[in-house]
């Protein structure tokens, strides 16, 4: 937002779908709720003069469950806003994970004080830089990357990795906002996400 001349709207700490509910701490809300609260927000930007609006979603299954919803709800209502709606991993450059090696990354960049890997300490099974696990299927309660699904942070992930992601982030946003194409900054990969 600094280098594009925007805001940052506060986050939406809700998400919808993807499996999650059943999971302690794990509080979803119904995908037509979330779609309203897009298509609202984005009329309300709108009112007040905004001229674009990125919609990023931190949890994957959302922009499916509700964001394009919301945006299209946002149009059917006569919105003409310029609006994106993306997964970072959609953008050439950028990986994605749950919890794993690139959002632990991205975090120990941008807000180094939360990360403490210490607490991952069991290291007998770290696996390659390369190698994808999923932490989150049954049986694997207990083990230090209970829920995470990726490459094992507690040695591949670096503020170094997260600083190269936010910085393609923050390239690849400027240049939509500068008027290039969605297509031509994101790759297709929604599917695998």
């Amino acid at each position: 937002a600094i280098e594009a001349g925007g805001v940052v709207y506060p986050p939406v700490y809700f998400g919808s779908g993807g499996g999650h509910g059943d999971w302690p701490h794990s509080y979803m809300v119904s995908n037509a709720a979330m779609t309203t609260i897009v298509s609202e927000l984005l009329a309300g930007f709108e009112q007040d003069g905004y001229e674009a609006a990125i919609l990023i979603s931190g949890h994957y299954p959302n922009r499916g469950e509700y964001l394009d919803a919301g945006v299209e709800r946002f149009r059917k209502k006569g919105g003409t806003m310029r609006t994106l709606v993306l997964v970072e991993n959609q953008l050439d450059g950028i990986d994605g994970d749950h919890a794993a090696k690139y959002e632990t990354s991205s975090l120990m960049y941008l807000d180094p004080v939360t990360q403490d890997l210490s607490t991952l300490a069991d290291e007998t099974d770290l696996g390659g830089p390369d190698e994808k696990h999923n932490w989150m299927e049954a049986g694997m309660e207990g083990h230090p990357c209970y829920g995470l699904v990726g490459i094992d942070p507690r040695r591949h992930a670096s503020a170094e990795v997260g600083q190269a992601s936010t910085e393609r982030l923050i390239e690849s946003l400027t240049a939509w906002l500068d008027g290039e194409s969605a297509e031509s900054i994101a790759r297709a990969r929604w599917e695998r996400v």
